[in-house]
């Protein structure tokens, strides 16, 4: 506003679970309950002023990671890679031909000249994500090289066992869509997608799944394009994880002597706490247990190989991804010892092989596949 305004104050609310860190911030902070107040005094016309501050929080709070795939390598059965429509040249691959976000592979489907569409799709018949938790989230770090508005990639949700596939258009936390593409590539109006150049760098994209709470969801990428000259390099997806979202955001306000008044809250929900797998503990190590379980992937047999010094008792138990007990088995190991896991009758999907020594415990993913 075009005049001077007097005693600016700012308050900001401390977000649950946060402290405050004591003389960090770069204007004097009164602290009442959980908010914090800055008393910014007289400001004029166009004047600026940044407040910085930090808060403290516990190191035991994290994102909890359900599932991520890193593509590792160029074998991968949790995706597989559906054209939509006539056959095309540009199917979704794993490449290691251009640098991926972590590791060397990553999947691509590039830019074909002509009409296209291909589908990234999460196999059932492997994983199916169960949705659940207080902020369930898929994340996963792209980036695209595409005709803007022309050549375009979308996520999808479907429920398993449904043949609907829904838009997360409105639930993209971070990173959202830049804005809509051409009618011809999805035959469909007003289709938000990613479409243009995002850079050389893999960026994550956060989408909340929480319309889904309690199902078993598939996901998939669907990138089409149309009759181009560009050339482009298409889209690159690396590292798709699924976990429940923690993050950090409280709103701020102003306000003046002249009766200003306005509040806002950090976009893109505010600090997110990156993930972690919590089920994995070695704490204490495994310096009196050590475990191996091979093979992995698995047909119709898993083997737990365990090592100890001394007289333990191990507990090796069988689960599904979902957490439902499939075997259990509990005994004395001294030296070296073995365990089998008859896997023949399970179906094909991924399975946790748990070891608990009581003072510590191993978990590993085990991929059962059939011939």
């Amino acid at each position: 506003k075009n005049e001077t305004v007097s005693n600016v104050v700012v308050k900001d609310i401390i977000p649950e679970g946060t402290s405050f860190k004591s003389n960090s911030s770069n204007y004097p902070a009164v602290k009442q309950g959980n908010k914090l107040y800055f008393d910014l005094g007289n400001m004029n016309f166009s004047e600026e002023e940044i407040i910085t501050y930090s808060l403290q929080t516990s190191p035991g709070t994290w994102s909890q990671q359900k599932f991520k795939d890193e593509v590792p390598d160029d074998q991968n059965v949790f995706w597989i890679s559906q054209t939509l429509g006539s056959s095309a040249p540009n199917p979704w691959m794993l490449t290691d031909s251009i640098p991926a976000n972590t590791g060397n592979f990553a999947w691509m489907s590039q830019e074909a000249t002509d009409k296209s569409q291909q589908a990234l799709v999460l196999n059932p018949d492997v994983y199916a994500f169960h949705v659940d938790g207080n902020l369930p989230t898929l994340r996963f770090y792209h980036r695209y090289q595409t005709q803007a508005g022309i050549s375009a990639g979308v996520v999808e949700v479907r429920e398993v066992g449904t043949t609907r596939w829904q838009s997360v258009s409105q639930n993209i936390i971070r990173n959202k869509y830049p804005g809509v593409v051409d009618y011809r590539t999805f035959v469909a109006a007003n289709v938000e997608a990613y479409s243009g150049n995002s850079g050389n760098e893999f960026k994550p994209t956060y989408v909340d799944l929480s319309p889904w709470k309690g199902k078993d969801i598939q996901i998939r990428f669907r990138f089409g394009t149309f009759t181009n000259t560009h050339h482009g390099l298409g889209w690159l997806i690396d590292d798709i994880e699924f976990m429940d979202l923690i993050s950090y955001n409280e709103e701020a306000c102003v306000t003046t002597d002249q009766g200003d008044f306005a509040c806002d809250t950090a976009p893109e929900n505010g600090t997110i706490v990156d993930s972690k797998e919590e089920q994995v503990s070695t704490d204490p190590p495994l310096s009196q247990l050590n475990s191996r379980i091979y093979p992995n992937p698995a047909t119709d047999l898993v083997t737990v190989a365990l090592t100890s010094d001394q007289v333990i008792k191990a507990n090796i138990s069988l689960l599904s991804i979902e957490g439902k007990l499939l075997f259990a088995e509990t005994f004395d190991v001294i030296g070296s010892d073995y365990l089998h896991i008859n896997t023949s009758t399970l179906p094909a999907g991924v399975y946790l092989v748990k070891v608990n020594s009581g003072q510590s415990h191993y978990t590993e993913r085990v991929i059962v596949q059939k011939p």
